[in-house]
């Protein structure tokens, strides 16, 4: 305990430290206020550009393709889908939910209509024996994109969830954050804040033990724990702050809406309050690791930048799969960033949350065993006194 009291305040008295530390709250604090300052596109212009498509592929169709009892269904979908696409336009423009009042038996539901759309755009890519197949499907949203979007209104429409037109809004904010969070953001942050700890004790000749026989392992393990508790207690109450602030003027917090978590070739919904919860202690996992990682490097290395440079190197390893297979999806390798795992960034995984804890188990093991070794090639005050006693 004195030894960790020690390090701590070494720690938390360091300029160095404190800097990063309320840099790093200041810039998760204020997040969600600079991200609601972004020009979002307007998405009722965006239904309306899509009700072209439609059109344009009808205009592309010749009549004798359209005169069959297989063309006078595609030809009914068609309008269907432009009818559709200015009706979703004039409900998200309103801003009012699924639908708009005093107009719903005209307008519809935006959630029904949606699903009603994206089932449409899968009945013609199934249309394989269409005389005019290719001109039929070349301006169509791709078929996953469309199935995905299908997914996603089912979801909504079993849970009731209303449309939210407002992408600026608290849980969006929420979201993004965490996007953030979950990719290189938080490595750099790690590898930064723990490439010194041990190269500053042996340029400064400080001893935090004062002759106490304590070894080097255990002192790896107390600094990473500070560390890391100062780093994610600075994190968790800035994501705290940046969600209150964008709360300010908000209409609703829109955390049940559904967010994408893709499965191999299939995606899962859930909301962005599972979400958050999921990839956040998925990261503070992996930042646990990556500050070990640093701290033990930084007991190699005197210089930080070396140090940091090593330990970005090797999270940004994933990124090798973009050209060769990785074997497994247990590949531990694969999940040294958990935003690209779970947005399908290098390979199509089946993402299950079992496999990144187990990667996770296997890459603490293999950094605790190289550690170990070296710490064991360096020569501490109990290696003396157990010398001594032979």
């Amino acid at each position: 305990m004195k030894l960790a009291k020690w390090d701590f305040l070494k720690i938390i008295r360091d300029s160095k430290s404190r800097v990063l530390l309320i840099g790093l709250f200041l810039f998760i604090g204020s997040f969600s206020y600079f991200y609601q300052q972004n020009e979002f596109l307007d998405l009722s212009d965006e239904y309306l550009s899509e009700s072209h498509i439609y059109l344009d592929t009808f205009n592309a169709l010749t009549d004798s393709s359209l005169a069959t009892e297989q063309g006078q269904e595609i030809d009914r979908r068609l309008a269907r889908n432009q009818t559709i696409s200015g009706m979703l336009a004039f409900i998200i423009g309103q801003d009012e939910g699924n639908t708009v009042q005093d107009l719903e038996s005209v307008v519809g539901d935006f959630v029904e209509q949606s699903m009603e759309l994206n089932e449409n755009v899968l009945f013609f890519y199934d249309q394989t024996d269409f005389p005019q197949y290719d001109a039929l499907i070349r301006l169509m949203p791709p078929r996953e994109v469309a199935l995905e979007q299908y997914e996603l209104y089912a979801y909504m429409a079993e849970r009731g969830i209303q449309v939210d037109a407002n992408q600026a809004s608290p849980g969006m904010a929420l979201y993004s954050l965490i996007q953030l969070l979950s990719g290189v953001f938080i490595i750099i942050i790690a590898a930064v804040i723990g490439a010194d700890s041990f190269s500053r004790d042996q340029e400064s000749n400080w001893s935090i033990t004062q002759g106490l026989p304590v070894t080097w392992h255990r002192q790896w393990y107390t600094r990473t724990a500070i560390h890391w508790s100062l780093m994610w207690i600075v994190i968790l109450v800035g994501i705290v702050t940046s969600f209150l602030i964008s709360l300010i003027g908000a209409d609703s917090t829109a955390l049940n809406y559904p967010v994408p978590l893709y499965q191999g070739e299939n995606v899962a919904y859930v909301s962005v309050l599972t979400y958050t919860v999921i990839v956040t202690i998925l990261v503070m996992i992996l930042s646990y690791l990556a500050l070990r990682l640093a701290i033990g490097m930084s007991f190699i290395f005197r210089n930080i930048y070396l140090t940091i440079a090593l330990v970005l190197m090797v999270f940004f390893i994933p990124y090798a799969f973009l050209i060769i297979p990785p074997m497994s999806d247990v590949n531990p390798l694969l999940y040294l960033q958990i935003s690209p795992a779970l947005e399908q960034w290098w390979y199509p995984l089946n993402t299950q949350l079992w496999q990144m804890l187990l990667s996770f188990a296997v890459l603490f093991i293999v950094i605790e065993l190289v550690f170990l070794y070296v710490f064991t090639l360096i020569p501490t005050r109990m290696g003396k006194l157990e010398r001594r006693r032979k």
